[in-house]
């Protein structure tokens, strides 16, 4: 592993485009994780890097359009959770599952492209270990009223390699692990972080679309 020095951001048409060239003014990468030069190029990635904590985007989104891609470990090892697991975590606390689902099984709420520890997804359209998949979001964050009460719950589309697999979605809370989600209140804007679990899976073409906010 060496240390990550290299990104870019880039604005057109309203995308935050995470790249990899100059400084690290887009992700927040923890000091032993891999970046290699990844978003840009073919053949290259941004590497999870085991047990050295999240990556995260410096600054925060609320509503957004969002599209990745991600490839889990070749050769596979494990399974169930213990199989090529990571996690887009939108605004933080709500995580879109990533893991290796070709032909493992594992419970219906933790497997690729669920909303974790609440929904599964309407089919699983994993590809095989080591082969890119991509993911679209569509994501609109929960409002809170001045007392802290929920006013309107988060919702999620998600297309998994192209097949809608969350429609518009309701998320029920915080991801949790084996317990009932609930809110609490939180910025209105929050970053994209994308989970260490322990395996190195493999990112590339993030993109950020910042959605107009209707109150």
């Amino acid at each position: 592993m060496r240390e990550t020095r290299n990104a870019e951001v880039g604005t057109r048409n309203r995308r935050l485009v995470l790249r990899a060239r100059t400084c690290c003014s887009a992700l927040r990468v923890p000091r032993s994780a891999f970046f290699a030069i990844g978003v840009l190029l073919p053949g290259t990635y941004l590497e999870v890097a085991p047990h050295t904590g999240a990556i995260q985007t410096k600054r925060g989104f609320g509503d957004v359009q969002l599209h990745l891609e991600w490839a889990a470990p070749l050769p596979a090892t494990g399974e169930g959770q213990d199989r090529g697991n990571s996690g887009v975590f939108l605004m933080t606390h709500y995580e879109v599952q990533v893991l290796d689902s070709y032909h493992s099984d594992t419970y219906a709420d933790g497997q690729a492209a669920a909303v974790y520890g609440q929904t599964p997804p309407l089919v699983n359209a994993c590809r095989p270990p080591g082969q890119w998949q991509t993911y679209d979001i569509i994501f609109h964050r929960p409002r809170f009223t001045s007392d802290g009460a929920v006013r309107d719950s988060a919702r999620v589309t998600v297309l998994h390699n192209g097949v809608l697999v969350q429609d518009n979605t309701i998320i029920t809370g915080w991801t949790v692990h084996g317990q009932r989600a609930h809110y609490a209140p939180h910025a209105d804007r929050l970053p994209l972080l994308l989970q260490d679990h322990g395996h190195p899976v493999r990112y590339r073409d993030i993109w950020i679309r910042e959605l107009r906010e209707h109150e």
